[in-house]
């Protein structure tokens, strides 16, 4: 019998890890089935669209221009910014984690639209904020 109780809080710890890993998936879906697409493309702006993925899915990213923090972005949302004409860089940020920054030129009479996200949505994500943070998150041209 004394055997059988040193694997109840092995037992435990695998229970509670199935009932968390499940929940997530159904605040995933629930993510998911929310989402409304924004297609707009408003010309001299900068849009900035965020990928649903399961890692990170409930914190926002803070998203960086020219090293400044211009706002925050959560999962499935598409944000646009009006940036003065020129050369820009654009990065994202969660914790330490941030991607290095991409360059883009705003003009007047079209839209650059970035698309942004997790880089690792499975075990991995556990181990790659310490061991890569620069490739943690992504951000890159959506087209």
């Amino acid at each position: 019998m004394s055997a059988l109780t040193l694997y109840i809080p092995v037992a435990v710890v695998i229970a509670v890890w199935i009932g968390i890993a499940y929940l997530g998936g159904l605040r995933l879906k629930k993510l998911e089935e929310n989402f409304v697409a924004d297609n707009r493309r408003p010309e001299g702006h900068l849009t900035l669209i965020r990928q649903i993925d399961a890692t990170n899915a409930d914190r926002k990213f803070k998203v960086l221009v020219d090293d400044k923090v211009v706002g925050r972005i959560a999962a499935g949302e598409t944000q646009h910014m009006q940036l003065a004409d020129g050369q820009h860089a654009v990065a994202v940020r969660v914790d330490w984690c941030k991607t290095d920054p991409v360059l883009v030129d705003i003009d007047a009479s079209r839209n650059t639209a970035l698309v942004c996200g997790s880089t690792h949505n499975d075990w991995k994500c556990v181990f790659m904020s310490v061991i890569d943070p620069k490739n943690y998150l992504y951000v890159r041209s959506a087209g």
